[in-house]
């Protein structure tokens, strides 16, 4: 049985699966619901261009793919998650992209909670430099109202504003705190709010305020600085535009109506859903919990191994969830067990690279050289078995670059990166290729590996990079 720590009522009831072309949603809302809310994704990101770009892949066939996980209670979310005071959050990999969205107290907004997480992924697959954190998630929180009708579109509500308003005047947070930070995964409830209503009011005022052609450009220039210099972009301090975003909340907000685009209304085709069997359930629930709540994902699937449920692709996952929970011997353990058990497995043979290489990037310990001598042939057969393993190339590409190759390391990264710019780590490594070689694109993607960053450790490598390149 489940841990009563672990189990949830997700566990308890029916969820689907529901097809669309552009991702695949597993979810226990109902039918009704998702018809709803798959509309409103496909309306949506077909409207959003002028303000996150076009989409840069010719063909949906080179995506990689996306599934979304949507919980239709709040409790369930929370409790079977863990992502804190957050109702959302994207996972990214070079396999499949995950977001996992749960809606706000009383079950409220789980539309508006879907787009702006969905804002997130679509900007991270148009644009292949990073946002300040304050930029990406004060759009993800303008767009996400956006309302649509049979043929328009509506832009720059802000529900709640008088809500807002008290959320900026009763605040001790500062508008300069706001934009020079990258990371609030540990901020109390109250910061966090008023961070998102600065950053929600900051990109309203600019789109939608005094002069917004002007603020515009300015916005533009900030966004392309490698420095971020505020101060050269908008022409004043933060502390300067407080006053003027406040007086911008009291006005009548700015709004207006675009037609939706002309394919738009044939663009939405029915679904077709597949509702899970109890343990499919169960392994696609862990999947959702390997980011932030890495220990209950271990009890599920070893409970699903216990029922031998698919068990190969179980102790993948089951190695990924020690690796996440860092439990590297265990990981190596499952890591080793799958691929024993079937030996042309790609994801046994990709794991179980990854993990005796894992600490050994900035090791050149003879244990290390062993390990990296054991791994790369896992990798190519990978690569043989299956050449759309992305993953299998970027450790390809660190392979290289531990071996002093960096031309032919840069080689394999660049085809990574290209699948998933994104990613703090191809940043990061693609950025150290460029430096070794004298390449002036280095800084780009060490700032991108920088403000990516997970963790405090990334974060700071990638910074050293960075001071090695003055």
């Amino acid at each position: 049985m489940f841990a009563q720590t672990v189990l949830a009522d997700p566990f308890d009831h029916e969820w689907c699966r529901f097809i669309t072309p552009q991702f695949d949603l597993v979810t226990d809302v109902a039918p009704a619901d998702v018809q709803t809310i798959t509309r409103r994704m496909t309306l949506f990101h077909l409207s959003v261009n002028q303000y996150i770009g076009d989409d840069t892949h010719a063909a949906q066939e080179t995506k990689l793919p996306l599934k979304v996980f949507i919980f239709k209670s709040r409790r369930d979310f929370r409790v079977t998650v863990k992502a804190g005071a957050f109702a959302g959050f994207m996972h990214a990999s070079m396999i499949e992209n995950h977001l996992v969205i749960g809606p706000q107290p009383g079950n409220r907004f789980l539309e508006e909670n879907t787009l702006h997480e969905y804002t997130h992924y679509l900007v991270r697959d148009r644009v292949d430099v990073s946002y300040p954190l304050w930029y990406e998630e004060g759009l993800a929180s303008f767009l996400a109202t956006l309302e649509f009708t049979d043929d328009q579109v509506l832009i720059g509500a802000i529900p709640n504003k008088a809500r807002v308003r008290d959320t900026l005047n009763s605040t001790r947070l500062r508008l300069a705190k706001v934009v020079d930070t990258r990371h609030v995964a540990d901020w109390r409830h109250d910061k966090l709010s008023a961070f998102y209503h600065w950053s929600w009011v900051f990109v309203h005022y600019l789109n939608s305020g005094p002069d917004a052609d002007e603020k515009q450009q300015q916005l533009a220039a900030y966004l392309s600085d490698p420095s971020r210099d505020f101060k050269r972009a908008f022409g004043t301090e933060p502390r300067g535009l407080e006053r003027a975003l406040k007086q911008h909340l009291k006005r009548p907000l700015a709004t207006r109506l675009q037609p939706l685009p002309e394919h738009a209304r044939s663009a939405f085709r029915p679904i077709e859903s597949i509702c899970l069997s109890d343990s499919e359930r169960n392994f696609e629930l862990a999947r959702t919990m390997m980011e932030h709540n890495p220990k209950g994902a271990i009890v599920v699937l070893k409970n699903l191994l216990e029922q031998d449920y698919v068990p190969v692709e179980t102790l993948v996952a089951l190695s990924n969830a020690y690796d996440q929970n860092q439990e590297a011997a265990n990981s190596l353990i499952s890591a080793e067990d799958a691929l024993g058990r079937d030996n042309t497995h790609v994801s046994a043979k990709i794991q179980l690279a990854s993990m005796l290489i894992g600490d050994c990037v900035f090791s050149r310990e003879t244990a290390c050289t062993e390990n990296w001598q054991r791994a790369i042939p896992l990798l190519r057969s990978a690569m043989r078995g299956d050449p759309e393993r992305y993953d299998a190339i970027y450790y390809l590409g660190l392979a290289y670059l531990h071996s002093g190759q960096a031309g032919d390391a840069i080689n394999y990264l660049r085809v990574a990166y290209a699948k998933v710019p994104w990613s703090p780590r191809i940043n990061f490594y693609l950025g150290e290729g460029y430096r070794l070689i004298g390449d002036t694109r280095a800084k780009m993607h060490l700032i991108n590996a920088r403000n990516w960053a997970s963790s405090d450790f990334w974060r700071h490598v990638a910074e050293l990079a960075l001071e090695n390149l003055d």
